[in-house]
């Protein structure tokens, strides 16, 4: 997503303030070199798309994401949990990222 943010920038030509070689100055740096600082706006937007692409996955692979990546889980431990193969916990983790990668794609505010 960062990336999408530099490349957008550069194409809105924009630049932002940056210290220069240490010393008091403040100069501008093309957004080409430097990381930029996503807005307030863009971060709500970025929150909003992620919860929406989460709630578009089926429970399962949401809940085995769930599990795994915001619990800390192993895929073992998931798939006791779930009481499924560690396999099917992967195939269910796959197919999730997949989808929210697309969705996050498409629903990218910039």
């Amino acid at each position: 997503m960062l990336d999408a943010r530099r490349a957008h920038a550069r194409r809105e030509g924009r630049t932002r303030p940056v210290r220069d070689d240490g010393d008091d100055e403040v100069g501008e740096v093309d957004l080409d070199t430097a990381g930029s600082v996503p807005s307030h706006e863009d971060a709500v937007l970025e929150r909003l798309t992620l919860a929406e692409a989460l709630r578009a996955l089926s429970p399962k692979h949401r809940e085995a994401l769930d599990l795994v990546c915001h619990h800390g889980f192993t895929v073992d431990e998931a798939a006791t949990i779930l009481g499924v193969p560690p396999g099917t916990v992967k195939s269910r983790l796959s197919y999730a990222r997949r989808a929210l990668s697309g969705a996050l794609r498409k629903g990218m505010p910039l």
